[in-house]
């Protein structure tokens, strides 16, 4: 121990990780992730003890770097992908909530689909316009929950794409409307791209690059405040 003690000094955060195979070991895996420089003052040496191999790991702000290395790939993957838009709307809820389900107002901004459903819980729900002189449906699903003017709650696969049409593959939407001073604010929230077919581009196509729903935000509020 003396002998790193005169070479690191005292001073310095130290840590001796040991692991059977060190090209093989998680920390060693973990490291590649860390931003170490030349002016952070990292050394790194390799020892042999009796019976062990033993990385040596000095540097000021290790525990800060390490904490980085071993939590990067489980902090992504706790973190769910989500896009999630709001927007205050001059208007009461139940107004916005026509907007939302009457399939005469959702053509205008959903890219000219109307709704098609009973709207009730369990209920499937279609979203359909004219393609080429016939009648296609672009998206479907499920109901979830539904609480007029309050909470919307649906499911949503395109039943024209290459994956399965299994529960796994649909992703979530929910509409959420809170009365404010200055009117009704709506909140979008779409999930459940983790364990769906083509998740992430799926995520990134819905994401547009920041925007998210922010675009079609901005129609129904123009619509609802303008009627």
């Amino acid at each position: 121990m003396r002998h790193f003690e005169k070479s690191f000094g005292r001073s310095s955060t130290w840590l001796y990780l040991c692991t059977p195979n060190l090209k093989k070991g998680p920390l060693v895996k973990g490291l590649r992730h860390l931003p170490f420089t030349e002016e952070s003052r990292v050394r790194i040496s390799y020892g042999l003890q009796k019976r062990t191999n033993c990385l040596i790991i000095v540097c000021p702000f290790f525990l800060f770097y390490l904490k980085y290395a071993l939590t990067f790939n489980i902090t992504s993957m706790s973190n769910p992908l989500e896009v999630r838009n709001s927007i205050l709307i001059n208007a009461p809820a139940e107004k916005i909530w026509d907007a939302l389900v009457n399939p005469e107002q959702t053509k205008k901004y959903m890219f000219g689909c109307e709704t098609v459903s009973d709207w009730k819980a369990g209920s499937s729900l279609l979203w359909r316009a004219e393609y080429e002189g016939n009648l296609m449906v672009f998206v479907k699903g499920t109901i979830i929950a539904i609480e007029p003017f309050s909470v919307l709650k649906y499911t949503v696969t395109d039943p024209n794409a290459t994956w399965a049409d299994i529960p796994e593959n649909y992703l979530n939407v929910s509409y959420i409307l809170t009365p404010e001073k200055q009117g009704t604010l709506l909140t979008v929230v779409q999930d459940g791209f983790e364990n769906a077919a083509e998740g992430l581009k799926r995520y990134e196509d819905v994401s547009n690059n920041g925007e998210g729903w922010n675009p079609i935000l901005v129609q129904i509020k123009s619509i609802v405040e303008g009627d």
